[in-house]
């Protein structure tokens, strides 16, 4: 998503203008990160020198971990980072803020829903601005299913933490694996079934 923006170019099925977007990966490493722009380059045509000076990347492995909310004596406050995020947004004047995992990006109880809530609340206002405001995508993990099931794909409801989170979200869609029982539904080999993926528009706000 964010080198099909950044490049302008139509491998998502829409297209758009080059726009600039930032890319938050609390879970890797910079080398990594780099490693799956290049892959997702060589794959879409993309030239890497077109989407050089719009695509910024930080790892919070690599360096410290971007923390944009915490709790201060029962109270969900926003940190330094957060303060700093915001500011980048508008001096970079980005279209779009990409932070995955959700859950790494705050240091409230996952299931506490105020403080979810809270958190959310901090992060959105991170892309707004007076002059300036920006998309802001939140990459979040699903419960793991009973043995033996999978979780429904249409379903947001299987988003882990508390449930706040998904009132909070103007959008929401599950990116699913192709599962055995799928591949043999459709048709599809084993050996070639992990190169699909269903995408869902879990929450339907603007059906």
């Amino acid at each position: 998503e964010a080198i099909a923006l950044v490049s302008g170019q139509d491998f998502l099925g829409f297209q758009s203008e080059p726009m600039r977007v930032v890319l938050i990966n609390n879970e890797e490493t910079s080398d990594e990160i780099e490693r799956r722009i290049e892959a997702t380059c060589q794959c879409f045509d993309v030239p890497p020198e077109s989407i050089a000076e719009n695509l910024f990347i930080r790892s919070g492995v690599d360096a410290e971990k971007l923390v944009a909310a915490r709790m201060i004596d029962g109270e969900v406050v926003a940190t330094p980072h957060r303060r700093a995020l915001k500011q980048f947004v508008q001096d970079a004047q980005l279209d779009l803020l990409i932070i995955d995992p959700f859950v790494q990006s705050h240091k409230v109880p996952e299931n506490a829903n105020e403080a979810v809530s809270r958190a959310m609340v901090l992060l959105r206002e991170c892309v707004v601005g007076d002059e300036h405001s920006a998309a802001l995508n939140l990459v979040h993990h699903i419960r793991k299913p009973p043995g033996g099931l999978r979780a429904s794909p249409d379903d947001m409801m299987v988003a882990r933490g508390a449930g706040s989170m998904l009132g909070e979200a103007h959008f929401v869609f599950n990116l699913s694996d192709m599962t055995k029982r799928d591949a043999e539904e459709v048709g599809v080999d084993e050996d070639d079934r992990l190169s699909y993926l269903r995408l869902d528009d879990a929450k339907t706000k603007m059906g």
